[in-house]
């Protein structure tokens, strides 16, 4: 049950990364926008804590899969 949930949250949160990164928002940003979705703590208490040791590495693997590693302007 727990992993359905994770899954479901996993899918929510890799749109809303897909959405900071087309608007141009930085890794740091998106970090920083605490993303938790809107019925993880009312409907499945139990799913919050594999979400939220999932949730910095998820963010940095869609971020470097859709940005890249090297970023622009580095020492160019």
């Amino acid at each position: 049950m727990i992993l359905s949930h994770l899954k479901t949250d996993l899918t929510w949160l890799r749109d809303q990364v897909l959405t900071a990164i087309r608007r141009g928002d930085e890794r740091a940003a998106i970090h920083d926008a605490n993303l938790i979705p809107p019925d993880l703590l009312a409907n499945q208490p139990d799913s919050y804590q594999p979400y939220y040791i999932l949730r910095e590495h998820v963010i940095d693997r869609i971020y470097d899969q859709n940005v890249g590693y090297w970023q622009a302007n580095l020492g160019v």
